[in-house]
């Protein structure tokens, strides 16, 4: 009898996932059981939705009298719905399943609502006219396939998870790699715009790497944390503004980028392994002044450096390849006045020249503001001095008598 009764019940229960239904545009199965529904197609044929130009899937859905909420999009909802040119996901939904917006061929814009937390494999591939994708903020289970595949005219992303996954440099949602056939799939090469939400706290390992069309990111204050390689070989990035709450840059984050100048917040302590090598275009680079260390090959094959400066009192520890590769004895280095002695004892630092105060980059102090008469600069021994009418003085006013 038990055995008869606990059949019935999975009969039962079945019946209740069965139940399909069409409310406005959109066909649904409708799960009595739990109360929620997941969006679906008439019948596995090209043409259920043949028509329909845009589609927002609601919050929930009524039908019989009852009301359910939207939970999922099921697999194969949408294939091949050639007319469609946008869609935007629910504020409920949870997943998105297994080729849910596949081979949309006109397929523009997609927003992903901020509840999803899943996406599974395919579930945008071949949207062929696909520009733009919004992510939305609970993202946590991406596929192990290419999210992308063939969609070849994406270069529009805002990234608006708040604390994704990492990637590795096998499998991100832009690209991947074979490891048989040691090919790369790389959707990301054409994406121009990421920008970056402002709720976001993880900026995931790998997740723009091999963008070398993107030419600038900015970063904002609510990351304290970027994952290793995130941005490398990103060769035609420019420009990035790193977040002030961030307190370490990480491994390789951006190795192999073409950005020009950096900035290295205040807050940052650590410059990891590699974190800028091989940055051929780096020009000026600027450390806070709680960094402490500079990891191995942190800078190295940096070799268009022309003007350093640290705001450390305390001169960062680092390793014997940090600035491997870098023309040190012909770059001014910039530091606190009061620390120029500590720096010229101190490895690698001690290789920049000339060793001068912050302040100097170009300009007097104020304190010599206001004089009368031309002013002109000449270094000795790796000291900047200032000569106005006939009197010469150091960078901070005081005569040299």
């Amino acid at each position: 009898m038990r055995k008869i009764a606990f059949l019935f019940a999975i009969l039962a229960t079945t019946s209740l996932f069965a139940d399909k239904v069409k409310v406005g545009d959109l066909y649904y199965t409708l799960n009595s059981y739990d109360m929620t529904a997941e969006v679906t197609y008439e019948k596995m044929d090209i043409d259920n939705y043949a028509g329909l130009t845009s589609v927002e899937i609601p919050a929930a859905v009524s039908s019989g009298g009852m009301t359910y909420t939207i939970t999922s999009v099921g697999e194969w909802a949408f294939y091949y719905a050639n007319d469609l040119v946008s869609a935007t996901i629910g504020n409920n939904v949870l997943t998105i399943k297994k080729r849910a917006l596949s081979d949309c061929l006109s397929l523009q814009t997609i927003v992903i609502g901020d509840k999803v937390t899943t996406i599974e494999e395919m579930a945008f591939t071949g949207d062929t006219s696909l520009t733009t994708v919004t992510f939305g903020e609970n993202l946590v289970n991406f596929p192990n396939s290419l999210l992308f595949g063939n969609c070849h005219k994406l270069t529009t992303v805002i990234w608006n998870t708040k604390q994704a996954p990492d990637f590795t440099t096998y499998i991100t949602p832009f690209s991947r790699y074979d490891t048989e056939t040691h090919t790369v799939t790389n959707i990301g090469k054409q994406i121009t715009s990421f920008t970056f939400g402002p709720n976001v706290k993880y900026v995931p390992a790998y997740l723009c790497c091999r963008m070398n069309q993107l030419p600038s990111v900015s970063i904002p204050n609510s990351v304290d944390s970027i994952g290793k390689y995130a941005f490398i070989a990103c060769d035609s990035l420019k420009s990035v503004d790193l977040p002030n709450n961030l307190t370490k840059i990480n491994e390789g984050v951006f190795s192999g980028s073409g950005l020009t100048s950096v900035t290295i917040p205040d807050n940052v302590t650590e410059i990891g392994f590699e974190a800028f090598y091989s940055c051929y275009y780096l020009s000026t680079l600027k450390i806070g002044k709680k960094v402490e260390s500079l990891d191995w090959g942190a800078f190295e094959d940096c070799m268009s450096l022309s003007s350093v400066t640290c705001a450390a009192v305390v001169p960062p520890s680092t390793q014997s390849s940090t600035f491997n590769y870098v023309d040190c004895p012909n770059i001014p280095l910039y530091v606190p006045a009061e620390s120029i002695e500590a720096y010229r004892a101190a490895d690698w630092w001690r290789s920049f020249n000339p060793i001068l105060p912050i302040g100097s980059e170009g300009i007097a102090s104020p304190s010599l503001q206001g004089r009368s008469g031309e002013a002109t600069k000449s270094i000795e021994n790796g000291v900047l001095l200032i000569e106005r009418n006939g009197q010469i003085y150091t960078v901070d006013g005081r005569p040299v008598h």
